[in-house]
């Protein structure tokens, strides 16, 4: 510990780095309606900004024609930006319809806007040289449990779905919903793209026990894949013998091996004892096997051209919410997170966990692998409400992001993260100077 910043009336909900005057200063903001600004060197406070009404409950730098400013989110549903050198309050943006609970940095067309988040369901851009509101990312009406990327017409869009039961497809540039896509028969909790035929579609995983594929440009279903005999959680494609095939996984405790162009099942694969909530492809030895996970607090590998279990990996205490691969110095590692909290990284070719990431302080339900400065990261989210980036070389955490409520899902879309909550969809794009 090098010192403690003591001044603020109450809990402290939000710190960032901001730059005042040439010099790294730090930012806070809490239940006392105040944000205050730290010299991190000495300790000492050097501002108090005030003006909300109500606890501020997010702050972030950006940057406005060149100059670095500071932007904070209140409960008293205002946005508001600060010139964190002299104090003074230049804007506040107005909108929303309830408390604003984060804000970040986004870039959309080579120009910094702001992007801000609230309990009344919506995200919001802001110009904040201006003060307008430029679009609100709304549609789901509750909460959203997945999220990944897909390609459109050569353009890199978002596809979500949740409880509601619909998947949307966004244009994450300008936060316009391209189209909806409705079939399933109760919550989606699985996307992924796959490729049939050359052409590039989406898949869904819903608790109506069926795996859906559609067409993301005309929002048409393409074809109906039952077999499961409860909901399936997750899908994601797989490479057999040079073909893409689709793998899904479900509360039957089964991952099945799918043909997604006939919708015919290849091949069922069982070991799990309970169901199956995470799956991703894995490379061992030149060779793409498929991961799983699920209640039983086993990560399995399997060959999804045999359907024989490879190996299996134990170390986590509870089941596991979500796997992904991890590149580290050029050697494709597996990451797992779970009920206990962790994430763990692994070396698929010894099965020998190879370190464990600590941090969170509840159940991690999402892990992804990210890019940000031309290196892969590690995203986690959390129900302790953050999500964390990790650099899985080291180990070490280098970003927290509070999203206040829990995250559950995340993927990284067009230099940006994505972040599924309970009341939205949460847009960052981390400006690459800012890392390591």
């Amino acid at each position: 510990q090098r010192a403690v910043l003591e001044g603020h009336q109450g809990w402290v909900y939000a710190v960032c780095p901001i730059t005042a005057a040439g010099k790294q200063m730090l930012a806070s903001a809490g239940v006392d309606g105040t944000v205050r600004i730290w010299d991190p060197e000495t300790g000492q406070q050097r501002a108090v900004l005030e003006g909300h009404q109500r606890e501020v409950n997010g702050v972030c730098q950006v940057t406005v024609a060149g100059k670095e400013l500071l932007a904070s989110a209140g409960s008293d549903r205002t946005v508001r930006i600060w010139d964190p050198q002299t104090g003074l309050l230049r804007a506040t943006l107005e909108g929303h319809q309830d408390g604003a609970w984060a804000v970040c940095p986004v870039t959309a067309a080579g120009k910094e806007l702001l992007a801000s988040a609230g309990t009344d369901g919506t995200v919001r851009i802001w110009d904040p040289e201006t003060g307008q509101q430029r679009t609100t990312l709304e549609g789901h009406q509750d909460w959203v449990c997945s999220v990944c990327p897909v390609t459109v017409a050569g353009k890199e869009l978002l596809a979500s779905a949740g409880d509601g039961g619909t998947v949307r497809i966004w244009d994450p540039e300008t936060g316009r919903q391209r189209v909806s896509l409705k079939g399933h028969q109760g919550g989606v909790y699985g996307l992924c793209p796959v490729t049939v035929a050359g052409k590039e579609l989406l898949a869904s995983a819903g608790a109506d026990g069926t795996v859906r594929i559609w067409d993301p440009r005309t929002g048409q279903q393409h074809t109906t894949l039952e077999g499961h005999q409860d909901g399936v959680w997750a899908v994601c494609p797989v490479t057999v013998a040079d073909w893409e095939l689709l793998a899904s996984a479900g509360s039957d405790g089964t991952v099945r091996i799918w043909d997604p162009e006939t919708g015919q099942q290849r091949v069922s694969l069982k070991g799990h004892q309970g169901g199956v909530y995470a799956l991703c492809p894995a490379t061992v030895a030149g060779k793409e096997l498929l991961a799983s996970a699920g209640n039983d607090g086993m990560v399995r590998i399997w060959d999804p051209e045999t359907g024989e279990q490879h190996t299996a990996l134990e170390g986590h205490l509870g089941l596991l919410w979500s796997v992904c691969p991890v590149t580290v110095a050029g050697w494709e590692l597996l990451a797992s997170a779970g009920s206990d909290g962790t994430v763990r990284i692994w070396d698929l070719g010894t099965g020998q966990q190879r370190a464990m990431l600590e941090g969170h302080r509840a159940e991690v339900g999402c892990v992804r692998p990210v890019t940000m400065g031309g290196r892969q990261m590690l995203a986690s989210a959390g129900d302790d409400g953050t999500v964390r980036i990790w650099d899985p070389g080291t180990g070490a955490c280098l970003l927290t992001v509070p999203t206040h409520y829990p995250p559950q899902a995340t993927a990284w879309v067009a230099g940006s993260l994505a972040i599924g909550l309970g009341a939205g969809i949460l847009v960052i794009k981390p400006r690459a100077a800012g890392w390591p």
